[in-house]
């Protein structure tokens, strides 16, 4: 599957949206059940995850970019949530464009 670039820079690399994840499960008794893993593709818009509905929206900047999450369930059933998060690929750049610092720092 081929994803489209958040951020590219010729020093910093390039920085690739890959998946939305949610860890959830019902409420049983009013005890947190079994959580399962739901996860899929990173988009702007509305998505469903497992039990969820993430609404997400991007705003991006010269050298940032910023996303938004706004979470709600969308089972019939009260849920618990553990974890919601948002996947992230870097390639860095071209090698040429590193530098290396033998002592850490530059003298």
């Amino acid at each position: 599957m081929s994803r489209a670039p958040v951020l590219r820079s010729a020093t910093a690399g390039l920085v690739e949206a890959t998946r939305v994840f949610a860890r959830a499960g019902a409420l049983e008794a009013g005890a947190p059940g079994p959580a399962a893993l739901a996860q899929a593709p990173l988009a702007a818009g509305e998505i469903a995850v497992g039990p969820l509905r993430a609404t997400l929206a991007l705003d991006v900047a010269d050298d940032h970019a910023t996303w938004t999450v706004h979470v709600a369930n969308a089972s019939g059933g009260p849920v618990h949530v553990e974890a919601v998060g948002l996947g992230f690929a870097w390639t860095p750049p071209d090698a040429g464009a590193l530098r290396f610092l033998r002592q850490g720092h530059q003298s």
